[in-house]
């Protein structure tokens, strides 16, 4: 007989995304059997917006891994494509900053060397 266990079915069903049809092939049973191991767990099959994780494009680390956000927020953030925790996004705004002040420099370099001259003569002048 066929052992298979709550987090199996909803690791296939939530995670995976697969569905019952597909889970009953992977598991070479009959998709009837798959249904009646879904009532016998009590598995909510309209809930996968909670059971799937949602990872950071950038890190991989798990966005909200405690399940706390509601419904509409965690399936708005499960639509997006790129996804960033907090300390990813302070790290891409902080490149995009450093790249835009760069790209003004870049394209006001005699202005920036004047004001940086007069910068430092005003500084030197307040020093002494």
């Amino acid at each position: 007989m066929l052992e298979v266990s709550k987090e199996l079915l909803e690791k296939l069903l939530f995670h995976d995304r697969l569905m019952i049809k597909d889970i009953a092939r992977v598991l070479k049973v009959h998709r009837n059997t798959v249904s009646k191991w879904i009532k016998e767990f009590d598995i909510d099959t309209r809930m996968w917006w909670y059971h799937r994780p949602i990872a950071c494009t950038e890190c991989g680390k798990e966005i909200d891994s405690k399940r706390e956000l509601p419904e509409k927020r965690r399936k708005n953030l499960l639509a997006r494509k790129i996804l960033r925790c907090e300390s990813c996004k302070k790290e891409v705004a902080r490149r995009q900053n450093r790249e835009k002040a760069q790209r003004f420099r870049d394209k006001n370099r005699d202005y920036y060397n004047f004001y940086m001259r007069e910068y430092r003569k005003k500084r030197k002048e307040s020093e002494s």
